[in-house]
């Protein structure tokens, strides 16, 4: 069965400057910090095209990075008529070691950097080679694809007619651009006109989707594994409304999954288009109409361009229509042949017709559907992996094996090997060793005829991957990982899909967890509440790595930790007149604004946003109301005003024991205000949009109404709601900035706002310091020997400053006064925070979610990801 596509003609090359600049001054490069028109684009490519030595066509090895001087450098060397070999960054090495380039370009600590080692070129090159590449990224075989310009111009044309691509739109590199995939983003988008993002930054990290907000992206690709870190993480397509398009290829992703996604497409307003490629074919071969993914989810859509595809039987003859046969595909797309040495770059064109090593049929109308792999390739993370060159690696070491795919890993059944097989595998595969099972065996099954039994050696890797569910330091770590988060937030529904955020922590049980958690699993990833146990687990299991002499000794700690414990220390020190350092009560309204937006703002609805601040505000509002009618009513010290946390309007105007409580007061009415404001529609879909614009505009207007419009300066009035939101506003932004200008603005309004806040410069360079802190400095080194005492004291300091006020001149001694000022806060916490818990320890209320975590394990994916795609980045 044959199908055929359109008829199209060549364009001239993409990368030409001419092409380049007929687009004017419409974008074309964008970053955080530069956006470089067509013109300039084609002005610089022109520059680094005339600067080349020597007048022979040279081999430039490129590792292409998503930078500006990067993607400049590639398109001058193609531009200039050399031939491109591109590599992942940092895995050169072997490229250059077999295939000798004449040039080679990559990023360095000092920036791009590209080295000529010959003055004449020293290859025999081919007119119409132009680029080579790696199979589908990276498959450890030293052999490369040979493209030529005609081909990886069509292609580009082709995929932007099949997509509906335009000038206006805007892509995104959330794929690595040495990748057929990823490169094939940049060409497309830059045929048309249109513009792409350049970033390293992967969809989960913190950056990612703000960033997406703010440059107008409108089209974001992914293989499977993309689709999978979407499931398991907060990150949500919805919340960037110029987004219009998805697009999926670099593996097989179940109907189901398609589906799924589609249907959230479709509510949110962008298509998803499912593809299908190699890069042996230049990049994509099919493209799905629009709305074909929730009509037809299996189909990888309609050749492109000239092209067709063919399915034919074991002889090689077409079968009919909707039968399964080996999948080949027709046209000009198609690569010129394999490069496996040097003399090779000189042959012309030797492949006609690809063979895809793929099973497939054609239906009545056309459409293909891709129904699994033939016995040589498999794909494991997106990366397509020829499994007899696996197998002839260990045979080489003198071991027989069958290696097949499970899944996100490759599994080796190996007789004879010893522990080095796993790097083996790793090494000839071309992924990495954590994503890699090596099964020993005495005997590999084989059937009678002494062929190895296949079906019988997977068989074998399904029955060790179940035994090793729950016996893995993965699966155990899993389990354990549940009943912690179970037992701190009290939620025996948990399961290792469950995220801190989602199980409703806040800021409160964050301390406390984060510690645990560093004890089990070492240093956290930043965005540690966002990722599923499950993922936490992986985590744990893949960080193999030494610690240094001075990661022994010394700890990276969340930075609002540490002011937390710092705040109440010099609050409780300054009370008792110990020493003197006012201001600790201001930093931790700034530390609350941080974790109003990392655990409250980012809810998705208005109703979620609500149940977050309301568990936030009963977790703070019943201590301190039981609190003043057990002990302040009975003494005097505090009125009804404060168990209703209204001291603040009803309250004497001027300083009495009742304002002891202000901050506390302050944060709850601040909290409920920023709730309020979050609920109005139209704010809500802007914080969505630009989290950080709202946020800041919120610290500016209420620094200025407080500076300018309140009278506050009596001292209860700096203590009210309206006189300290601004603070609270400051940590808000500081959470989402996730640019150095931004950080700027932040600090400009601080170092603006404080000056005759306090009547009192020093402390208000103290606020100042902590507020800066707040914003620039992530983690701050902590000696591992005080780390407990920082957490207990981080953990309990709504208690101590709660509590402290009817200690703290309970002697004559400042320091007897401060040990059981502390003392007195931290037993209280103990009491209301691990009572609870011992009371649903004894009626077994956790046993739920520790059966469930022993039965219910699903493996995560691995914190270090393959080449395909890029691994997680942590974004500050």
């Amino acid at each position: 069965m044959t199908t055929d596509a359109r008829t199209t003609t060549s364009p001239r090359p993409l990368w030409r400057t001419e092409a380049l600049a007929a687009h004017g001054t419409d974008a074309a490069l964008v970053t955080r910090d530069e956006q470089v028109t067509y013109s300039e684009l084609a002005r610089r490519v022109d520059d680094v095209a005339r600067a080349w030595p020597g007048p022979r066509r040279r081999l430039v090895l490129v590792e292409l990075t998503p930078t500006v001087d990067a993607v400049v450098t590639y398109l001058a060397a193609l531009q200039a008529g050399h031939v491109v070999v591109l590599s992942e960054p940092g895995r050169a090495a072997d490229i250059a070691r077999v295939w000798t380039p004449d040039d080679h370009a990559h990023p360095t600590p000092a920036g791009w950097r590209l080295e000529h080692s010959s003055d004449e070129g020293r290859h025999v090159l081919h007119p119409d080679l132009a680029l080579l590449m790696s199979t589908s990224g990276s498959t450890g075989s030293p052999k490369l694809v040979r493209l030529s310009a005609a081909s990886v111009t069509t292609n580009a044309h082709d995929i932007a007619a099949a997509l509906g691509l335009r000038a206006t739109d805007r892509g995104v590199t959330a794929l690595p651009l040495h990748y057929c995939y990823g490169l094939s983003v940049l060409h497309s988008h830059l045929a048309v006109g249109a513009s792409v993002v350049l970033t390293d930054a992967s969809v989960v990290d913190p950056g990612f989707w703000p960033m997406l907000r703010e440059l107008s992206v409108t089209n974001l690709a992914g293989v499977p594994y993309t689709f999978d870190l979407l499931d398991h993480s907060a990150a949500s397509t919805g919340s960037v409304p110029s987004l219009r398009l998805l697009t999926q290829a670099g593996g097989r992703l179940a109907p189901d999954k398609v589906l799924q996604w589609a249907r959230r497409g479709q509510e949110e307003g962008w298509d998803l288009r499912v593809m299908y490629g190699q890069t042996e074919a230049t990049a994509r071969m099919a493209v799905s109409a629009p709305g074909r993914a929730l009509t037809g989810p299996g189909s990888v859509g309609l050749p492109v361009g000239d092209g067709s595809f063919s399915v034919v039987d074991e002889d090689g003859r077409d079968v009919p229509a909707g039968e399964v046969g080996a999948l080949r595909f027709h046209g000009p797309s198609v690569m010129l042949g394999y490069a496996a040495e040097p003399a090779d770059l000189a042959r012309g064109r030797d492949v006609t017709t690809l063979d895809t090593g793929d099973l497939g049929r054609v239906s009545h109308d056309g459409s293909l559907e891709v129904v699994g792999r033939r016995a040589s390739f498999v794909k494991v993370m997106g990366v397509r992996i020829d499994v007899q060159r696996v197998e002839a690696a260990l045979s080489a070491r003198g071991w027989e094996a069958v290696v097949a795919a499970q899944g996100d890993r490759l599994g080796a059944v190996v007789c004879g090997g010893d522990t080095t097989a796993a790097e083996t595998v790793a090494l000839a595969s071309g992924l990495p060793e954590h994503v890699v099972d090596v099964l020993p065996v005495e005997r590999i099954p084989r059937h009678s005829n002494g062929k190895p039994d296949r079906p019988a050696a997977v068989a074998l890797l399904d029955e060790a991957a179940q035994r090793a569910t729950n016996s893995t330091p993965q699966g155990r770590t899993a389990t354990d990982l549940v009943v912690l988060y179970a037992d701190v937030l009290a939620r025996p529904d948990t399961t290792e899909d469950s995220t801190f955020v989602g199980l409703g922590g806040d800021s409160l049980s964050y301390v406390e967890l984060s510690v645990r958690l560093e004890d089990r699993l070492g240093t956290l990833p930043d965005d540690w509440p966002r990722r599923t146990i499950g993922e936490l687990a992986a985590y744990r299991a893949d960080d193999t790595t030494t610690p240094t002499v001075g990661q022994r000794w010394v700890a990276r700690i969340d930075s609002t930790l540490v002011l937390r414990a710092a705040a109440v220390l010099t609050i409780v020190g300054t009370h008792v007149h110990l020493f003197r350092i006012l201001g600790g009560a201001h930093i931790l309204l700034g530390v609350a604004g941080y974790n109003f937006a990392r655990f409250a703002a980012s809810a998705p609805t208005a109703t979620g946003l609500w149940q977050r601040v309301g568990r936030t505000i009963g977790r703070i509002a019943v201590p301190t109301a039981l609190w003043v009618i057990a002990v302040g009513l009975v003494n005097g010290s505090y009125s009804a005003a404060n168990a209703l946390l209204l001291n603040w309007v009803f309250g004497p105007d001027h300083w009495t024991s009742t304002w002891r409580l202000w901050f506390i007061e302050a944060l709850v009415w601040v909290l409920v205000a920023l709730a309020g404001v979050l609920s109005v529609p139209a704010v809500r879909r802007w914080y969505h949009a630009r989290p950080f614009a709202v946020a800041a505009t919120v610290a500016a207007v209420t620094a200025f109404a407080r500076l300018d419009v309140f009278d506050l300066t009596s001292p209860p009035g700096r203590g009210t709601a309206p006189a300290v939101l601004w603070l609270v506003a400051i940590g808000w932004a500081a959470a989402v900035a996730t640019r150095r200008r931004d950080r700027l603005v932040l600090s400009a309004i601080v170092l603006a706002s404080l000056p005759g806040f306090m009547d009192n410069p020093v402390r208000e360079a103290t606020i100042a310091a902590g507020l800066l802190t707040i914003i620039w400095v992530r983690t701050i080194p902590v000696p591992r020997l005080l780390v407990p005492a920082v957490s207990v004291l981080a953990s309990a300091s709504l208690y101590v400053y709660l509590t402290h006020f009817e200690v703290y001149r309970l002697t004559g001694s400042s320091w007897v006064n401060l040990a059981t000022s502390l003392g007195l806060g931290i037993l209280v916490w103990l009491v209301c925070s691990r009572g609870p818990r011992l009371l649903r320890r004894r009626l077994g209320t956790t046993t739920k979610a520790t059966t469930r975590a022993r039965t219910r394990h699903t493996p995560a994916p691995p914190a270090v990801h393959p080449p395909i795609p890029r691994s997680l980045t942590e974004v500050s």
